[in-house]
C-alpha cells in the first residue's frame, strides 16, 4: 500500500529545506564579507605617476602609428623603453585596437559610444521588473563600469573594449538574440584573448541547449581568431630576442584576495577603500540565486571569478576593467538573489518570486 503524503505536509518540508538551504548560503556570504574586509590587497599601481601607467604606454604607441611608423616597431620601442617583459607573445597586444585608434578615432569612439549606450540600456531591461532598489544598484554600478571605459587612463586599454563587448554580448543573450551575442563574443576575442573564457563558456552553453546556428558561429568565429592569433605570433617573432624577460607563470593561486583586487579596480569601487570590494564579491558569489534568468551573465561572471582565483599577478588587477561591465550586471543579480534568500530563510510562507526572463525573441 502507498502512503500518500497530504500536500500540505509537502509544502512544509519543502519551505523547511528551503529556509536551511537559504540560512547556510547567507552563513558562508556573511563569511566571506567578513574575510574580504579584513585582508584586502592593496590596489596594485595607485601610486604610479600618468607617464608610467600602462594607459600612457598604449597612448604612446598609438601616437607613433598615427604618425607612420609600422605596429610592431613602434610596440617594440615602446615596451623596452619602459621596462616591459618581451620574452612571451603574450606581452605583444594584437594590432586591431591600436591601429583602430590611430587611424579612424572619431569611429572607434562611436563605436564605443554605442556600446556603452546598448550596455546601460540593456542592464536597464534586464531589470525593469525587479524591485526599484535593485535596478537603481544595477544602473549606478553600471554606469560606473562603462562609462568609466571614455577616461583617457581607460580608453587605450584592450581590457576596457574587451569588457564592453563582453556585457554588451551577455545582455543581448538576455534578450534572446543568440547569434548576435555571439558575434560581438568573437569581436571582443579579436581585442583581447582574455575574453577566451567568456568564448568558451557560451560555446558551451549553446552546445548543451543545441543552438546550432549560433554555435556555428563560436566554432568559426574561434577558428578565424586562431589563425589570427597564429600570424601576430609570427609577426612578434623577429622581435624576440633570446635574453628578453619573461613574466614568471600567470598561475599564481592569488586566491580570493586577488579576484577581490580585480573587483576592486571596476566601476565605483576603484574610487573606495579596497576592503569595499568585498561587498561586490558577495553580490557575485550570491548571483547565481538570482530569480531572473541570465545564465550567460551568472556562467561567465563566475567563470572569471573561478579563473583569478588561479590565474594573474599583483600588477594583472586591471584585469578588473574586462570584469567590471559583466560584473556590474551581476552585482545587480546578486542584489536580487540576497533579498530571496533573506525571504526564504526568515519566513516559513513567504511567497518567493520565482519569474524568469523569457528570451523575447531569435535571430
Amino acid at each position: 500500500m502507498t502512503l500518500l503524503m497530504p500536500s500540505g505536509s509537502r509544502n512544509t518540508d519543502r519551505f523547511q529545506q528551503q529556509r536551511a538551504r537559504a540560512r547556510v548560503v547567507l552563513i558562508v556570504l556573511t563569511a566571506v564579507l567578513v574575510w574580504g574586509i579584513w585582508r584586502p590587497l592593496p590596489r596594485h599601481g595607485a601610486a604610479l605617476p600618468p607617464e608610467r601607467t600602462d594607459s600612457a604606454h598604449y597612448a604612446a604607441i598609438v601616437s607613433s602609428v598615427a604618425q607612420g611608423q609600422p605596429y610592431y616597431e613602434a610596440l617594440d620601442a615602446g615596451l623596452r623603453a619602459r621596462g616591459y617583459p618581451t620574452g612571451s607573445v603574450f606581452n605583444w597586444r594584437p594590432p586591431t585596437l591600436t591601429m583602430g585608434l590611430a587611424y579612424v578615432p572619431i569611429l572607434m569612439w562611436s563605436i564605443l559610444g554605442l556600446i556603452t549606450i546598448g550596455v546601460i540600456a540593456g542592464t536597464f531591461m534586464l531589470f525593469q521588473r525587479s524591485a526599484p532598489e535593485v535596478m537603481l544598484l544595477a544602473l549606478l554600478m553600471q554606469i560606473g563600469a562603462s562609462a568609466g571605459a571614455f577616461t583617457p587612463l581607460a580608453f587605450v586599454l584592450h581590457e576596457t573594449w574587451g569588457g564592453a563587448f563582453i556585457a554588451l554580448s551577455a545582455l543581448i543573450y538576455t534578450r534572446g538574440h543568440y547569434r548576435s551575442a555571439a558575434v560581438l563574443g568573437i569581436a571582443g576575442l579579436f581585442v583581447r584573448e582574455l575574453v577566451a573564457p567568456y568564448v568558451a563558456v557560451c560555446a558551451l552553453l549553446a552546445l548543451w541547449h543545441w543552438r546550432r546556428g549560433e554555435l556555428a558561429i563560436w566554432v568559426v568565429g574561434g577558428l578565424a581568431w586562431c589563425a589570427f592569433f597564429y600570424f601576430h605570433t609570427l609577426a612578434v617573432s623577429p622581435f624576440i630576442r633570446a635574453s628578453d624577460l619573461a613574466h614568471p607563470s600567470w598561475v599564481q593561486f592569488g586566491g580570493g584576495r586577488f579576484v577581490l583586487a580585480t573587483i576592486g579596480f571596476g566601476s565605483w569601487f576603484y574610487y573606495l577603500p579596497p576592503w569595499a570590494a568585498a561587498v561586490g564579491g558577495v553580490l557575485l558569489l550570491a548571483s547565481p540565486w538570482a530569480p531572473t534568468r541570465a545564465p550567460q551573465v551568472k556562467a561567465a561572471a563566475l567563470t572569471y571569478v573561478a579563473l583569478f582565483l588561479v590565474v594573474g599577478q599583483a600588477f594583472n588587477q586591471s584585469w578588473g576593467l574586462l570584469t567590471a561591465p559583466l560584473w556590474a550586471v551581476a552585482y545587480g543579480l546578486g542584489a536580487e538573489a540576497i533579498v530571496r534568500l533573506v525571504r526564504e530563510a526568515f519566513k516559513l510562507d513567504a511567497v518567493v518570486d520565482l519569474r524568469a526572463s523569457a528570451p523575447l525573441g531569435r535571430d
